[in-house]
């Protein structure tokens, strides 16, 4: 899925990012990212940097979770 098209991140106020999937048309997933503060800079400036593109997702299913 491309990014803005099945999947979106967005930056909060408090600096957190946000998630939502649609898998599934009118099926939202939604929650937060976790990681570190060098983690959700890299994201801020590849979310708000013209120079960076932020592309295609891959959901990838492991030992059945």
């Amino acid at each position: 899925m491309n990014h803005r098209e099945g999947y979106r991140i967005t930056e909060t106020d408090d600096n957190t990012h946000r998630f939502r999937i649609s898998a599934k048309p009118y099926h939202h997933t939604k929650g937060k990212l976790k990681g570190s503060p060098d983690h959700h800079n890299l994201l801020t400036t590849a979310l708000n940097n013209s120079a960076w593109r932020v592309g295609t997702a891959e959901l990838l299913q492991h030992r059945g979770d």
